[in-house]
């Protein structure tokens, strides 16, 4: 199985990305094939995209400039979803709402990922410069 993740970065993000000058700084295979990452990196932050084959999980970090690309548990970078839902207080049940009754496909995952970046893409960066 080939990861997606080139072309759904291309697909969502390729005018984003030129608007800021991210440039992408990592694109790689790890732990044996079963994940991607891109890294790109702008004048304040890093993010730091993955694609996991075996969770069947996309994802995207958040990270400071001198962020260490080896190393997302290093403390300095930041999953986008946690850092946009931090304040906000749902229940059990909103949670279980929530939940898909079946699974997303990976390009719906990036999808909704890619629209939340790029209407939070000031607050994420100003998250991880304070």
């Amino acid at each position: 199985m080939v990861s997606e993740l080139k072309e759904l970065i291309d697909k969502f993000l390729d005018d984003f990305i030129l608007d800021l000058n991210l440039k992408l700084v990592d694109f790689r295979t790890k732990e044996n094939g079963n994940m991607t990452i891109a890294v790109y990196e702008a004048s304040g932050f890093k993010l730091y995209f993955y694609e996991s084959l075996r969770e069947g999980e996309i994802n995207c970090l958040v990270g400071k400039t001198y962020a260490d690309i080896q190393d997302t548990n290093d403390g300095n970078w930041f999953y986008v979803n946690a850092i946009l839902s931090k304040g906000s207080q749902l229940s059990v049940e909103e949670l279980l709402k929530n939940v898909p009754d079946e699974p997303r496909s990976i390009e719906t995952q990036f999808s909704d990922l890619a629209s939340n970046i790029r209407c939070n893409i000031k607050k994420l960066a100003e998250y991880v410069s304070e």
